[in-house]
């Protein structure tokens, strides 16, 4: 896999990791006109540190972010010579009622804890983000206070059912800003001891570097969730602002205004939307 990531990306990742102000959520927030368009966030403002970007439900921020760790653990385990695993990438198709009663990975014959038995073990994936109000005040308090919750409701709400059917439940719980809850810590630990028995790998390796691959395919789907649904609150405005002002526009201009890349199209995308450096993340 790889571990690079655009400036762009590294932009957000850094933001996150530090608290800082974000330049793309920020330029937005400056606009009193930028609100999210999704139906269920109800006009909700643009906040400077991105937040809202980033865990927007509209934006498939939870689908990239979900996936890419998904991806990660399965070719890890492939990797590691693990057989008849089963996965599925959580999508918006299933059966009603079912998204959140089918695991998203499957290991038949997984020995969890060291010089346990071989057992049927299912996996579900979570990341949560210890900044949201939910989890704040305890995230303060505690490292890894969001994981661990998440983690316990998880356990709480699927366990029974997964043993019910022969399985054991154990979910895998990721933090935004890089914080792994210690039941992904044990998983990595049993998968690089399976790794050097069954494909002859240097187990402290295999988990170093899966570890760093995993680090960066979470940072870059959330930098893709906040800049993919930036563009769709940018576009939102846009088409508002451009609404009201056709009225002082001659006809013959329009269509260079809805032509993309268009002098007049550029010079409305300048005025409205002043975006900073890509790689400053200084006050101005």
């Amino acid at each position: 896999p790889s571990l690079q990531l655009t400036p762009a990306q590294v932009q957000c990742a850094l933001a996150t990791r530090l608290g800082a102000l974000m330049p793309v959520a920020r330029s937005l927030a400056n606009n009193t006109t930028s609100k999210c368009t999704g139906s269920a966030c109800k006009g909700a403002a643009i906040d400077p540190h991105g937040s809202h970007l980033a865990n927007c439900k509209h934006g498939g921020g939870y689908l990239r972010r979900h996936n890419a760790v998904g991806i990660c653990v399965v070719n890890m385990a492939r990797e590691a010579n693990v057989p008849s695993l089963e996965y599925e990438p959580y999508n918006s198709t299933r059966l009603p009622g079912e998204p959140n009663r089918r695991p998203d990975l499957v290991l038949p014959d997984w020995v969890a804890e060291p010089g346990g038995a071989p057992q049927v073990c299912s996996f579900d994936f979570a990341i949560t983000d210890p900044s949201l109000p939910t989890y704040a005040v305890a995230a303060a308090r505690r490292k890894g206070a969001a994981a661990t919750d998440l983690a316990t409701r998880k356990r709480n709400k699927h366990a029974a059912l997964e043993r019910s059917r022969g399985r054991r439940f154990i979910p895998l719980v990721f933090e935004t800003h890089g914080h792994r809850q210690r039941q992904v810590d044990k998983f990595m630990d049993m998968m690089a001891r399976f790794a050097a028995k069954t494909a002859q790998l240097d187990a402290t390796r295999f988990k170093a570097r899966w570890t760093r691959c995993m680090a960066i395919a979470l940072q870059r789907a959330m930098a893709d969730a906040i800049l993919s649904r930036a563009v769709a609150v940018r576009r939102a405005v846009e088409a508002r602002n451009i609404s009201v002002r056709t009225a002082t526009i001659p006809a013959r201009d329009l269509q260079d205004v809805f032509e993309s890349g268009s002098p007049t199209f550029a010079a409305l995308d300048d005025a409205f939307f002043p975006i900073p450096s890509p790689l400053s993340l200084s006050e101005p």
